[in-house]
């Protein structure tokens, strides 16, 4: 059986990144070399650093394009260009679930991103069935 456990979510802090155009990208199986190339020069906190980062010739089992990846993604985090969510989850005496999500830019309801800070939002206490 998978072993799971919760992760906090990370965002772009819009306090420090002003223009959310700026830092998206595509998902990387679309990301042509000359796009990549173009993203690289848009910004340097563009996202596909982290998720399309460059091979290079001298690419090592220590320096690589996932070892600098994890670099840029530690360089974002500590500059707070990236936020991570703070997530609560309760159970009240009905046996519903309650999330509190708390973010300095972003709150989540129902899977979407609003920029309501904080917000409580009702999850589903059973998985959706197909």
């Amino acid at each position: 059986m998978a072993d799971i456990h919760p992760f906090r979510g990370v965002h772009y802090n819009q306090r420090k990144v002003k223009d959310l155009a700026e830092v998206i990208c595509p998902p990387y199986d679309v990301i042509s070399p000359q796009l990549q190339q173009e993203l690289y020069q848009r910004n340097e906190y563009n996202f596909v650093r982290l998720e399309h980062n460059r091979e290079l010739p001298q690419d090592t089992t220590t320096d690589n394009k996932y070892t600098r990846s994890a670099a840029v993604l530690e360089r974002l985090l500590t500059k707070r260009r990236l936020s991570t969510c703070t997530t609560t989850i309760s159970t009240t005496a009905a046996g519903n679930t309650v999330g509190a999500v708390s973010s300095p830019a972003f709150a989540c309801r129902n899977g979407r991103t609003t920029s309501s800070v904080p917000t409580k939002a009702r999850l589903p206490s059973t998985p959706p069935t197909d």
